[in-house]
């Protein structure tokens, strides 16, 4: 991945995902600083729906949404894990 900015273009290299009951961190370097992308489903929800609509790619992506985000609304305390509490992949 590549991050545009106001002082350059860097790219993104992707080294842990974390994930919570809320959503998701991914964190990283951008470049040689440290960065952290934060999301909700409901966001990554809004960016499946940019994908080109290949059936098969929509489908298992929506049902991982699906899936996160339905627990989310029952309990809004992140999963366990290694740091802060999320499943790390």
């Amino acid at each position: 991945m590549k991050v545009s900015s106001p002082v350059g273009v860097y790219p993104f290299r992707a080294e842990r995902l974390l994930l919570h009951r809320r959503g998701f961190r991914l964190e990283g370097a951008m470049g040689a600083w440290p960065a952290t992308i934060e999301s909700s489903y409901r966001d990554a929800a809004a960016l499946i729906a940019l994908v080109p609509p290949i059936p098969v790619v929509r489908r298992v992506l929506g049902a991982m949404i699906g899936r996160r985000s339905g627990s989310a609304s029952r309990n809004e305390e992140p999963h366990e894990s290694q740091s802060e509490g999320g499943k790390a992949w």
